[in-house]
């Protein structure tokens, strides 16, 4: 009756109905061992979209490293083949009369260690100058930056990170206190005029040991240190609305004309670094992402088990309803409904699951930890999709069942 209403386009809605509500009794009757699947599809769930979300962070955290050293214009420095290693200060009063510039700094980088009360850290000295907040994303919390008057005087003065301040002094605002640098072999004390932002607070305490507090000089006073009267780079900002590969080349081509040496100027596009950086760094995140949806395809696996045994159960239920009128079409639907309901709930418990670990991670550290939507999207419905195919075979064997076998089964 129910298979010739559907025909007419009136009894579907009436069949659903039926399928969808038996399949909760029949959940509700074994909940014990439903419940044990529900849990398995959830922790699968839950580690896609932790993995996920951690690796999102990951991402933005590294881009965030790499935001506060400016990779976002343009670097010009000597090639590895030219005879003349070293930029000039000509030079880059050159640099600074191309139209497309909006400042050059020179650019000096060491890395070295600091130490400042038994605290020992690594450390990435930049020697800069007064147009350094320009260029490079610093962020000066305390105290002030470096000015014209400490290149000139070439002062033994230093910006340092918060992190470094925390660790050496029990406090951020360590304007005042006196650090040792290594250079050249040798511990040199500078004094603290200003505390930088940390790039990123839980990166650089996890990672302390590989990624270095960086510390901002004047450059002339690192020059003198070392013994250099000229440079290997200078870092360039350009106009927003500029190609940086066209005002690259542009800048080359001015030098080239201007001192008259060809092949010794290399222009560098950070911007392209940093977004192929960002690129391979996502690529890691799917890839771990897939990593963790092999837990839920297992995960899924169990719902076949769960409901093979269903058919076993109600193979006598299952020859009852066929002779009294029910279709194979009936029999399938109801437990194709079932493994579906299964994996929905499944799914939704994993996702709240997830959604609560990522509100206390990012309240016990104080991130916002984020939460990509199209692979929650795509979990649930590659968790749907699994789950219908796995419970597939049992609906079908249940649906193909005769109804003189089904009754003779004990």
């Amino acid at each position: 009756m129910l298979f010739r209403k559907a025909e007419k386009g009136k009894g579907w809605r009436t069949m659903l109905n039926e399928a969808f509500r038996d399949a909760a009794r029949s959940i509700l009757r074994r909940w014990k061992r439903t419940l044990l699947t529900i849990s398995g599809i959830a922790i699968g769930v839950t580690s896609v979209l932790l993995i996920s979300s951690i690796g999102e962070y990951g991402t933005r955290a590294v881009t965030d490293e790499l935001e506060s050293l400016g990779l976002g214009g343009i670097m010009i420095s000597t090639s590895d083949s030219s005879l003349y290693p070293s930029i000039s200060n000509e030079e880059i009063e050159t640099i600074q009369k191309s139209s497309q510039v909006q400042c050059a700094m020179p650019l000096m980088m060491l890395y070295s260690t600091m130490q400042a009360n038994e605290t020992v850290s690594n450390a990435l000295l930049l020697g800069v100058d007064e147009d350094a907040g320009k260029i490079i994303s610093l962020d000066v919390i305390y105290g002030k930056g470096i000015l014209r008057s400490d290149i000139v005087s070439k002062a033994k003065i230093c910006l340092i990170d918060q992190s470094f301040a925390v660790s050496a002094f029990g406090t951020e605002n360590a304007v005042g206190k006196k650090v040792q640098l290594g250079i050249g072999g040798t511990y040199r004390e500078y004094r603290v005029v200003g505390i930088t932002k940390t790039g990123n607070g839980l990166l650089q305490s996890s990672l302390g040991n590989y990624i270095p507090s960086f510390v901002y000089v004047p450059y002339s006073s690192l020059q003198s240190e070392v013994g250099q009267t000229s440079f290997q780079q200078v870092a360039v900002r350009i106009g927003q609305n500029t190609d940086p590969d066209l005002a690259g080349g542009s800048i080359v081509k001015l030098l080239e004309r201007t001192t008259g040496i060809r092949g010794k100027y290399v222009a560098e596009n950070l911007s392209q670094q940093k977004e192929g950086l960002y690129g391979l760094l996502n690529t890691v995140t799917l890839a771990l992402t897939a990593i963790g949806a092999i837990s839920l395809i297992v995960a899924c696996l169990s719902i076949m088990t769960t409901m093979l045994v269903s058919v076993h159960e109600r193979t006598r239920e299952i020859g009852i309803k066929k002779s009294l009128g029910a279709t194979k079409l009936n029999i399938l639907l109801e437990f194709l409904c079932e493994a579906g309901m299964i994996s929905v709930l499944g799914s939704l418990l994993g996702a709240l699951s997830a959604g609560i670990l990522v509100l206390t991670i990012s309240a016990v550290f104080a991130i916002s930890f984020p939460i990509r939507f199209d692979i929650l999207g795509g979990t649930f419905f590659i968790t749907m999709t699994t789950g219908i195919i796995f419970g597939g075979y049992p609906a079908f064997r249940a649906a193909s069942l005769k109804p003189v076998d089904a009754l003779r089964s004990e």
